[in-house]
């Protein structure tokens, strides 16, 4: 079956506002700590000349407990949903869980009534959801988390917090996640303009597809948020504030509007494209016998019956099996790492030269997957010219 963007489509999407953005939303005391204008000017202006460099091509207008179903990540990446969507003891209104793309693992935390936040992971064994346990790391200024969300790699975790060190409402930080000590590094805020005087939440990224969402209470009406989507870049950038007046970086900082994000209007349409493709493949099958394949920023295909030439199906089934490799290989590290917590030192000792192996696996598997894509999309293209 081959998904091809119309020019109307396009034409479309190029029409749509660039920026979602309205009215500049109250936040309550009950909502965050009571922080004066001043201390959050100090602090905005501490982070400004670190502003993070993004490519947004889109923002969208939700409810603000719509942002989750707003996000078009695939489900094998997990997803992050309710906890009493997934518990029916009901304990833990409003709480969000990360579940991975298996459904047998999750994060979440608890808070209590002064916003004192413990983070807990369960595990599915044998159809059964096993105890809560408790994961340490995390700082104790950091209150009321919530909004997990895990990275592929199984160690960048992100999720949101009030903290008197932040800008105000809700921030997005990044943890690393030491599985051999079941517990999280420091974490960090992830910055400007990720983060506003707001509630900023809800980050999940596609690293496979190259995107990345997250949620903004910023300049909207109360219930309302802002869902960006952010086309990110392999390494991270900043703004050189040296080419910038203090007016114009202080716009990219509060991302006034997203247009002034874009290098080319051209490159927006083409990452609107891609994202469109994906968005249409993922609505058109769920099954782990199909997987979506980009050939160029306006055809992606997602059967192996599409390709032009047997050569390029046997690359297709090819990718696919590697793929299915990949899964059966992160379950097995996942699981090692898991175990290595119950080992004793001598154990420990055997099992880390055990993972380093696994691990030499995945980063050769990740290459060969890359390589068999390259070749598959170059026989593609070949035969369109």
């Amino acid at each position: 079956m081959k998904v091809k963007v119309s020019a109307l489509a396009l034409l479309m999407a190029i029409s749509l506002p660039a920026n979602a953005q309205t009215k500049k939303r109250r936040v309550s005391a009950k909502a965050k700590p009571i922080v004066t204008v001043q201390k959050e000017s100090e602090k905005f202006e501490g982070m400004l000349d670190n502003t993070q460099r993004l490519f947004v091509i889109d923002s969208t207008v939700v409810g603000k407990s719509d942002a989750a179903t707003a996000i078009p990540l695939a489900k094998d990446m997990g997803e992050v949903i309710l906890y009493n969507k997934v518990f029916s003891d009901k304990s833990l209104p409003g709480t969000y869980l990360y579940m991975n793309g298996f459904g047998n693992k999750c994060f979440y935390a608890e808070s209590d009534t002064l916003g004192n936040s413990r983070l807990y992971c369960r595990e599915k064994l044998n159809g059964k959801w096993e105890k809560p346990r408790q994961i340490k790391g995390l700082a104790d200024d950091l209150k009321y988390i919530n909004y997990p969300f895990m990275k592929s790699d199984g160690e960048t975790f992100y999720f949101s917090a009030i903290s008197e060190e932040g800008l105000g409402g809700y921030d997005i930080y990044v943890a690393r996640y030491d599985s051999e000590e079941d517990s999280f590094l420091q974490a960090e805020n992830l910055g400007l303009p990720y983060n506003s005087y707001d509630d900023d939440y809800m980050y999940e990224e596609d690293d496979i597809n190259g995107f990345v969402w997250f949620s903004s209470t910023r300049n909207q009406p109360e219930g309302k948020a802002c869902v960006y989507t952010i086309k990110s870049a392999e390494k991270r950038t900043n703004y050189d504030a040296d080419d910038y007046d203090e007016k114009e970086l202080k716009a990219l900082a509060k991302l006034s509007r997203i247009r002034d994000t874009w290098t080319t209007p051209e490159q927006r349409d083409a990452a609107m494209n891609k994202l469109r493709s994906i968005k249409a493949v993922a609505h058109a099958t769920g099954s782990k016998n199909n997987l979506s394949f980009v050939v160029d920023d306006e055809l992606t295909y997602n059967d192996a019956e599409s390709f032009s030439s047997a050569e390029s199906r046997q690359l297709y089934k090819s990718l696919l099996a590697l793929e299915q490799k990949k899964d059966d290989l992160y379950a097995t590290l996942d699981s090692k790492r898991m175990e290595l917590r119950t080992r004793d030192k001598q154990g420990k000792s055997a099992l880390r030269a055990e993972i380093a192996k696994y691990e030499a696996d995945y980063d050769r598997l990740l290459d060969e997957l890359k390589n068999t894509a390259n070749k598959l999309r170059a026989a593609e293209q070949k035969r369109k010219r």
